[in-house]
């Protein structure tokens, strides 16, 4: 198991690296946009690290169960060792020098892989590797480090919680699940009555602070928010995996049984369905304790940013300061080949902006057609500007800002213009601002390219500025190879490794009904479908308690963030659209795909004369007969 720990730390490892490859080099290389300067990588650095402390927790935790395999199948290991005089002290520093070593040279292969996409994605558009995103490989090194500092602890916590005897580790094994402590009730309690703590303040504040300044406390109180915020998260967490996730575990047989139901359980199959269901294998208790937690983490996690849709099919936002014809200038970005259609507003350039550099007022009647979702947002709040949140906070660029006044901000989904309604806003002294839309199948990268020659031609301009959103639904293929490997690094392998020490384990517990007379067949067919119905049960509870937290998590979120006037016209339309629906269901079909497949070809491949697994009695004979020899 030792090697199983490295590669799926090693794969951690490799995936965290992908976030800091040269994307924006590469797709600037041919675009007209402007790579991020020198400073923005040191933040892409620190906010990757603060936003992976959960998933290297996740990643500890999974190794943690994979090296306790290992201690479970060869207990006597350790009781030996301690006989000889090993102190528990010697084990864990021995087993952190393991940990490090095995984490260097899995780290050490992903930095490798990752640096050999780094230079080929920039060879590809004709950059110098050398120079192209040079910061990036000490960042990667960073992270790297991180996957080698889980491995590390995991190991040690391996070794300072082992069984240390043989006796005390059949004991562990025999024995049924043991009650949890403290109880599930207990742990509902605690953590539930920290997240309708954190709820009621936020809550609180949200109805009787809303409408007070920043400086007659309006600041307390969205700190204060925050504060709560945060504290809710931890709640939420703790009452998903401390006691949602064990409930489900204890209750796993309910699900075998349904499965024996659904195949009779007259039939030999069903029988032994019948008998997993009673009994309390470890092997179906980390299937659930594995799959119900990712489940519940993928569907509770915020993921992208809610608000209103930009369906249109928006591909440049021109914004044109100085003495220039808005006529002419449309006319000729009309003719373009590639160009559905145009619209002429008044538009803003704010020079200090973070993330958002225009702001554009039109007419909700000229969006129809193109954006009716953000046309009907505008018209019910006429006096609030569109733009999407950073990071879930509020753009402070937009409030307050002294070339136009607004009450408040509208979320949307696409970054990074605003827009705000021309007929209750004027942006004062505005310059001329277009908003371009492609036909379907146009060549981008052509038409991008001749929008932005007519801005550069045209009469009397004085300063451009430019947004190509067109790039960010294009598909690079450096992405889909990179998406490709993500989706089998965290799902595909994980899964797989899981269902093969299940099903091995599932093994051992059989051989009383194998020495019955149950047909390899019987056997076979038995645990694939006992893996598939925990499967299904796991991902199914973790994802419907995730995605519960979501909502509810989205709606105070909500709260917060009216402290700050960003309006809401449903808290819980908002919570319902935060969550992925369409991905849990895509996971969970393929995450129980990936189990049964795998656990049939395991059950099948140990079954045959020549890779039959052994018993434990098989096992003990060959320790006789070495003990002998």
């Amino acid at each position: 198991m030792r090697a199983v720990a490295a590669a799926l730390s090693g794969a951690y490892a490799l995936l965290i690296m992908t976030v800091l490859l040269p994307w924006d080099q590469v797709e600037c290389a041919t675009a007209a946009c402007v790579p991020s300067d020198a400073d923005a990588p040191l933040f892409t650095l620190g906010f990757t690290t603060i936003a992976l402390v959960i998933p290297t927790l996740v990643l500890m935790i999974i190794l943690r169960a994979v090296l306790g395999l290992r201690a479970t199948r060869d207990p006597e290991a350790g009781a030996v060792l301690a006989a000889l005089g090993q102190t528990r002290g010697t084990a864990v520093r021995t087993a952190a020098l393991q940990g490090l070593r095995d984490g260097f040279i899995a780290a050490g292969i992903a930095y490798v892989l990752a640096g050999a996409v780094h230079v080929a994605m920039v060879a590809s558009v004709g950059l110098n590797p050398l120079t192209a995103g040079a910061g990036l490989w000490l960042e990667r090194a960073v992270l790297a480090a991180v996957a080698v500092v889980a491995l590390v602890l995991s190991h040690m916590l391996t070794a300072a919680q082992r069984p240390r005897t043989p006796v005390d580790a059949l004991t562990a094994d025999m024995q049924d699940d043991p009650a949890p402590r403290p109880s599930l009730k207990v742990r509902a309690m605690l953590s539930g009555g920290v997240l309708a703590a954190s709820g009621g303040v936020i809550a609180g504040l949200a109805m009787f602070m809303r409408d007070i300044p920043r400086w007659e406390g309006g600041f307390v109180a969205m700190n204060a928010a925050g504060i709560a915020m945060i504290t809710g998260w931890a709640g939420a967490l703790a009452l998903g995996l401390w006691a949602a996730v064990p409930w489900l575990r204890l209750r796993r047989g309910a699900a075998i049984a349904l499965a024996a139901a659904a195949v009779g359980r007259d039939s030999r199959v069903g029988a032994v369905l019948d008998s997993y269901a009673g009994d309390r294998s470890r092997a179906s208790a980390r299937i659930v304790t594995v799959l119900a937690g990712l489940g519940f983490l993928f569907a509770a996690l915020p993921s992208a940013e809610t608000g209103v849709p930009l369906e249109g099919r928006q591909t440049a936002a021109i914004v044109l300061d100085g003495d220039v014809d808005a006529s002419a200038l449309e006319e000729s970005y009309r003719a373009i080949p590639g160009v559905e259609s145009v619209i002429v507003a008044d538009a803003a350039t704010l020079p200090d902006a973070t993330f958002h550099s225009f702001v554009f007022a039109v007419s909700p009647d000229s969006l129809r057609g193109h954006h009716d979702a953000l046309a009907d947002a505008l018209e019910r709040h006429p006096r609030h500007v569109a733009a999407s949140l950073t990071n879930g906070e509020v753009p402070t660029e937009l409030l307050g800002n002294p070339r136009f006044e607004v009450d408040g901000v509208l979320p949307i989904s696409e970054c990074c213009d605003a827009f705000v309604n021309a007929d209750h806003i004027d942006l004062g002294s505005p310059g001329s601002g277009f908003l371009i839309y492609a036909t379907p199948g146009a060549d981008l990268e052509a038409m991008n390219e001749a929008i932005d020659r007519v801005a550069s031609d045209a009469p009397g301009v004085t300063s451009i500025g430019t947004s190509y959103l067109g790039w960010e639904s294009s598909t690079s293929p450096w992405s889909v190879v990179v998406d490709i490997a993500v989706a089998g690094l965290v799902l595909v392998l994980p899964l797989t490794l899981l269902a093969v020490r299940a099903v091995k384990r599932r093994r051992q517990d059989d051989a009383t009904l194998a020495a019955l007379g149950a047909t390899a067949r019987t056997m076979r067919t038995a645990t694939a479908l006992e893996t598939a119905a925990v499967s299904a049960y796991a991902l199914a509870g973790g994802m419907v308690v995730g995605a519960v937290t979501r909502v509810l998590m989205t709606e105070l979120q909500q709260g917060r963030l009216s402290l700050q006037s960003v309006a809401v016209d449903s808290p819980l339309t908002a919570g319902l659209d935060a969550v992925g629906w369409a991905a849990m269901g895509t996971v969970g079909l393929t995450g129980v795909a990936i189990m049964t497949i795998t656990a049939f070809i395991t059950a099948w491949a140990t079954a045959r004369p020549g890779g039959r697994g052994r018993t434990p009695v098989d096992q003990l004979r060959t320790k006789a007969t070495e003990g002998v020899r």
